[in-house]
């Protein structure tokens, strides 16, 4: 893919104004891609604790950009998506729960849904959390 094709992302008509991505790696990373690609955002902002990593990820295209201020980054999100490990959601939540606007969708790319469940009573007022379930087929079709 090259630049043009994220040119003509401004022709799209985005679904959101703005989604914050916590964890840029593989996963988070992936999904930046993809959302671009599709113009789903007006705004892609990465979250992580590294800064050479957030550069990355901007030149590859996964975000617009990337701060390691998760609170700054994930204010005025339409959705904030966790890609990082699970047993970190509840720090990841404690960092950017006053910066989360209400009529958010909080959402996530972890393989349990069990303890993410349990976050939703530690969730703002008007933010909602939807849950990503990813399953790769049993049989071929």
């Amino acid at each position: 893919m090259d630049e043009s094709d994220f040119s003509r992302r401004g022709t799209k008509t985005p679904l959101v104004g703005k989604i914050a991505i916590v964890g840029v790696g593989l996963i988070g990373g992936s999904l930046g891609m993809a959302w671009r690609r599709a113009g789903v955002a007006r705004e892609i902002v990465g979250l992580g604790r590294s800064e050479s990593r957030l550069r990355r990820a901007v030149e590859l295209g996964a975000i617009d950009r990337g701060t390691t201020d998760w609170a700054g980054g994930a204010g005025d999100a339409d959705v904030v998506v966790l890609c990082t490990p699970v047993s970190t959601f509840p720090a990841v939540l404690k960092e950017i729960y006053f910066s989360l606007k209400p009529g958010c969708i909080v959402t996530d790319a972890g393989s349990v849904k069990a303890s993410v469940c349990r976050l939703v009573p530690e969730l703002p007022p008007g933010v909602s959390l939807s849950l990503i379930h990813i399953s790769e087929p049993t049989r071929p079709y």
